[in-house]
């Protein structure tokens, strides 16, 4: 056999041991050589810091560059120590340790000091329990970061920069149940003075009154609604709104809510966007009532079909009452076209919802029929007034002051006739409305 060709084992000879160091590099593959204090200190700081940055996107959403930094430091950290036990000696790594982490932190330090007095907090309390509603959206320029704050009893808002250009704000919170109160007209001057200052804004929403007051200067700070006072009346103005994503998708976040891609509402067929205002998702109704809304007359058939139908959900209804107001809103609608897609049924519908429990619901029904100036609400509406709430009342004499600007001189004397007897005593301010109506009536 030639020397060059190793033996067969014969197998009588005892394997070769191996030696100690082959034995430790298995036992340790992967793993550092040696794990000093400094090393097991830096992965316990880096894990903490991972948690802390998890736990502040979960519970407590402030800034979202703020929480990712947090945990690029603790990553760099666990990092750094692992890279500096791999090649070198304690000595050595304890400088690279400390080298990663004086770089980590020193970022950190550098945009706490940038961030530390360029944003004012909002917090939101009352009945606004995790147990008793489902979202909360506070929307400006942009829609504001912020979620239920720890302890699930209050809500908390930031709003950075210096600057809001919108006038007015809108809060809109889905309770339970989907029922929704949308604040549409809060003042922007209750938050402009206080902007990068980091200070503390409280409020508190109080849903028996549908009011929200501010708990330190027990200010009225909207009402649901119908807190803007215009011109045409007590309606709120739609806020027209840039959407800036404030969410990172590193962690679930309660208040986090995608929209899938095949469900995008800015190409969507109107049969389609109909069918997302009863969407599960409260950003995805909101985004198809906004883009319905912008449809101009030619969705509000369609929008008044679906409130026909006997089995229309409160979201349907709400969704489509409040595309038909935001179509109403728009200085360029085309109301005579508008009108001749209403029949006396739908008139008489939009009336009854107009006198709705449900004040969101109430509101926005009485806000379309009033822009629109339909005199023939005229009669089915003094029908229904000495029946309704003194609420449903005052929307439906609203909506019937407007409608006689086109009345002809019979729907006016009719209104001159029966409408002095609505008088109740107490009611002072459908009173006074009432007397308005009856100087109109007589002109």
């Amino acid at each position: 056999m030639p020397n060059d060709q190793p033996l067969p084992p014969s197998g009588n000879e005892e394997p070769i041991p191996k030696t100690q160091n082959e034995k430790h590099a298995k036992n340790n593959a992967g793993w550092p050589n040696h794990t000093g204090p400094v090393f097991k200190a830096g992965l316990a700081v880096g894990f903490v810091l991972l948690l802390l940055g998890g736990a502040c996107m979960i519970f407590f959403p402030m800034n979202w560059v703020l929480e990712v930094l947090v945990i690029c430091a603790g990553l760099s950290i666990i990092l750094g120590a692992f890279g500096s036990t791999a090649s070198v000696s304690i000595p050595g790594q304890s400088i690279t340790f400390m080298g990663v982490a004086a770089i980590a932190i020193g970022l950190f330090t550098v945009l706490l000091n940038q961030m530390s007095e360029r944003y004012v907090h909002i917090k939101l309390s009352g009945d606004i329990k995790q147990e008793q509603v489902k979202s909360v959206e506070l929307i400006g320029d942009r829609e504001y970061v912020g979620g239920l704050l720890p302890g699930k009893e209050n809500w908390g808002f930031f709003i950075f920069g210096k600057e809001i250009k919108s006038s007015k704000l809108m809060l809109r919170i889905t309770l339970l149940g989907d029922t929704e109160r949308l604040f549409e007209c809060i003042d922007a001057g209750e938050i402009v003075p206080l902007l990068a200052s980091s200070s503390t804004i409280e409020w508190e929403y109080n849903e028996a009154k549908t009011t929200i007051i501010n708990t330190r200067t027990h200010k009225l700070v909207a009402t649901a609604v119908g807190g803007c006072t215009t011109l045409e009346g007590t309606f709120a103005h739609y806020i027209p709104t840039k959407r800036l994503d404030t969410t990172v998708s590193l962690f679930p976040v309660a208040y986090a809510e995608e929209v899938p891609e095949n469900q995008r509402v800015s190409s969507a067929p109107t049969e389609q966007l109909i069918e997302y205002l009863d969407s599960d998702g409260v950003k995805l109704r909101r985004s198809a009532r906004d883009q319905l809304g912008k449809s101009g007359d030619a969705v509000v058939k369609p929008l008044l079909d679906n409130l026909a139908k006997d089995d229309a959900s409160y979201r349907m209804q709400l969704g489509s009452l409040v595309a038909l107001s935001q179509i109403s809103r728009n200085p360029n609608a085309n109301f005579e076209g508008i009108k001749q897609d209403i029949e006396p049924a739908d008139i008489n519908r939009l009336l009854k919802a107009a006198t709705n429990d449900d004040k969101t619901i109430r509101v926005y029904a009485s806000e379309f029929l009033y822009r629109l100036e339909d005199p023939r609400v005229i009669e089915p509406a003094l029908e229904n007034i000495p029946s309704a709430s003194e609420d449903g009342k005052y929307n439906l004499l609203l909506i019937l002051s407007n409608s006689l600007e086109s009345a002809n001189e019979d729907q006016k004397k009719l209104v001159a006739t029966k409408i002095p007897p609505l008088k109740v005593d107490g009611e002072t301010k459908t009173n006074s409305l009432i007397d308005k109506i009856s100087e109109q009536a007589a002109q």
